[in-house]
């Protein structure tokens, strides 16, 4: 949409007409041009003139400019008039060699605007954008509508906000509100709701600053997008809404897993960390969030925390990490996350002799120890023994029982032939006795129970022998070894090498976490395998107590 009338000539705020000049850019509220003799400034003229309540909040930003906010934001210099009168435009200083911030988020665009730009620069920017929201706040103003289209970074990672007639200001005890907002930058709070007339806070900013601060960071993801673990889909705004910070401790209870490939809250440090837990917190919307000054300490804290990675592809990192997190994500989604010009130079730092006296210094960790060796003379079970007292009194029962036709051949008088007939009576009759009281003992719950337990066995010893033994140890030597004879094949080609180099550490790094992997198995494993194969010997012995002698 166009102004009413075409726009070729405004006037100032002291009368003076001036002229515009080339088009710059246009959104859509209006549109950017240069003004003829004033090159360090731009005016923004409105598609439509402004009604009464936006020309008063423009004069009360130019009332209220101050050194701190010239310095920082692209902050309003004054009201532009129609020639009849009507306000349709601000003027503003014009910014120049910086570019939109949200071309440091993905790798190609940040290695097309920003060529040096490392992780070290991103965090720099991230505690100047803090440090332009500080500023903001001192002079009493709110930013509101954040997003990533009015911030600005130059090639030396300061940050200028622009846009900054969107700003809610308060002058004269009166609270000027901006009216709009982007859905991705907005607090829980305030999702789903018009924001016409809507007082925001400070706290709101804090939302949108610890977002966009994530956003550079992470190399463009947004916090709150990952994998849904529920039914359905999860848009960003519902999983900002509903406090589904994917990256944050609490991801399961919010069903949320950050996206495969992406680098986990820990490459910031634990205070950063922190900062990022408060502010996508459920309790944040009642005034929980970090205050841009919160950022710029604990930034500029990491950022004298931050290691090269001795790669030499513009890596570095918190020093509190085990390794290099870019490495990995670049070995696993093979998109170089920065710029990979290399030297001759940087190349040739990397010392393999010097490094692979750290690889032989891993002690390697031996067979996994024998779990059978420590294991003691096992003892029968209570139900083992009970079913053999209860078998041991057969004989006896049968006895006694068989007794009986025996006894009757003396109590009466019969010729020798009928007394042979009682006795051979009670022979028979013991004999069906026992064979009565054997079929009445089962042992095939002990024949089961050894039979499960010689499989648990089986599977507990294959687990220990893969978790406790030197095997993934052997293969990852033996991958640093092969890798060893490509750095050799490689000699007078830099970029090769450099890469070769970036996989022999993250090998090493491997190594190092296998060896203590393996230990810890062996200490976290080793009472579990223990009591197995006891248990085992303890069945083996019930079933062949109860086999025996039936």
């Amino acid at each position: 949409m166009s102004a009413l009338l075409p726009v070729q000539e405004v006037v100032d705020a002291d009368g003076t007409r001036v002229r515009l000049g080339t088009r710059l850019g246009q959104g859509g509220e209006g549109a950017i041009y240069e003004l003829d003799g004033q090159p360090g400034i731009v005016a923004k003229i409105f598609h439509r003139p402004l009604p009464e309540q936006r020309a008063q909040k423009i004069r009360a930003m130019v009332a209220s400019r101050t050194p701190a906010l010239e310095k920082l934001t692209a902050w309003p210099l004054g009201l532009l008039l129609l020639p009849s009168g009507q306000p349709i435009g601000v003027k503003m200083p014009r910014v120049v060699g910086h570019r939109d911030i949200h071309q440091l988020y993905s790798p190609k665009s940040r290695r097309a605007a920003f060529p040096r730009a490392d992780w070290r620069f991103l965090v720099r920017v991230s505690a100047n954008l803090a440090r332009a929201f500080a500023t903001v706040h001192a002079e009493g103003a709110v930013i509101a509508d954040v997003n990533h289209g009015g911030i600005l970074v130059g090639a030396d990672a300061r940050v200028r906000l622009i846009d900054c007639d969107s700003f809610q200001i308060t002058a004269g005890g009166r609270c000027f509100p901006c009216d709009v907002g982007v859905p991705m930058f907005t607090p829980p709070e305030l999702q789903d709701r018009s924001l016409t007339g809507v007082i925001r806070s400070e706290n709101h900013d804090n939302f949108g600053l610890a977002v966009m601060i994530f956003l550079v960071l992470f190399m463009g993801r947004h916090p709150f997008a990952g994998r849904y673990l529920g039914e359905g889909d999860m848009p960003i705004e519902l999983a900002i809404k509903e406090h589904r910070f994917a990256y944050g401790r609490d991801h399961d209870f919010a069903a949320m897993e950050q996206p495969p490939g992406t680098p986990p809250l820990a490459i910031v440090s634990p205070p950063v960390a922190e900062l990022f837990e408060r502010a996508f917190a459920m309790s944040a919307a009642r005034g929980g969030r970090p205050a841009a000054v919160e950022w710029i300490d604990a930034l500029e804290t990491l950022s004298g925390d931050l290691v090269q990675c001795p790669v030499g592809i513009a890596h570095w990192h918190f020093a509190g990490l085990p390794g290099c997190p870019w490495c990995r994500i670049e070995a696993g989604t093979g998109v170089p996350l920065f710029s990979m010009a290399i030297s001759d130079a940087t190349a040739s730092l990397f010392d393999l002799h010097a490094f692979w006296q750290q690889v032989t210094a891993i002690e390697h960790p031996g067979p996994a120890p024998s779990v059978a060796a420590q294991a003691s003379k096992p003892r029968l079970s209570p139900v083992a023994r009970r079913l053999l007292l209860r078998r041991s009194w057969h004989g006896t029962i049968a006895l006694l029982l068989a007794a009986i036709p025996a006894g009757l051949s003396f109590s009466v008088d019969l010729p020798p032939l009928g007394r042979g007939f009682f006795f051979l009576a009670a022979v028979v009759f013991y004999v069906l006795l026992r064979l009565i009281l054997r079929a009445t003992v089962d042992i095939s719950p002990f024949v089961v129970r050894a039979d499960e337990c010689r499989q648990l066995w089986e599977s507990t010893l294959a687990e220990w022998e893969a978790k406790a033994g030197p095997g993934r140890f052997d293969d990852k030597r033996r991958e640093l070894e092969k890798l060893k004879d490509w750095w050799d094949e490689a000699a007078g080609q830099p970029q090769q090498r450099a890469r070769i180099e970036a996989a022999i550490r993250r090998a090493f790094d491997d190594l190092q976490q296998i060896a203590g992997q393996i230990q810890f198995a062996r200490m976290s494993l080793r009472e579990n395998a223990e009591a197995t194969y006891q248990l085992l010997l303890q069945t083996q012995l019930d079933l062949a107590a109860v086999q025996k002698k039936r």
